[in-house]
């Protein structure tokens, strides 16, 4: 009987452990993410970019509609992202869904296809992980 409750036990922690939490940055509401973050040492384009900055980052923010659709991680000192931040980052903007690799988009996708995520800036002092919704649209826009 003890094998029994033990093996059950371990069962019930693997499946406890491989559960991808909804919780998410994209797509929050500028509240969210001061609730998430604190409060942002800058507001620009009348509010739809925030700049929020915690111990290790800076978090780039930009909002569509009231929704972050863009956020980009920045180390706050010259260095690159470890494979560990990088992973806890994705995570965080899984949206319920897997992030999977995505070479002709440069970095990852998440498997739902609601976003993207790529390492930019590899050459530059602070190379940073941009994660975006999959309809984002650069400002400006491209001219046609």
């Amino acid at each position: 009987m003890r094998a029994h409750v033990s093996v059950s036990f371990s069962i019930l922690l693997l499946i406890m452990s491989t559960v991808v939490p909804s919780e998410a940055a994209l797509l929050e509401s500028p509240k969210q993410l001061i609730t998430r973050y604190g409060k942002p040492f800058k507001v620009d384009f009348g509010g739809s970019v925030y700049l929020f900055r915690t111990r290790a980052f800076t978090i780039n923010v930009n909002f569509i509609e009231g929704k972050s659709r863009s956020e980009t991680y920045l180390p706050r000192t010259r260095r690159g992202l470890t494979e560990r931040e990088i992973d806890s980052f994705l995570q965080l903007n899984s949206l319920g869904s897997i992030w999977r690799p995505a070479p002709d988009q440069g970095g990852w996708r998440l498997s739902s296809g609601k976003a993207l995520a790529r390492l930019t800036g590899l050459n530059a002092p602070w190379p940073n992980l941009h994660v975006l919704t999959s309809d984002y649209e650069f400002w400006p826009p491209k001219k046609t």
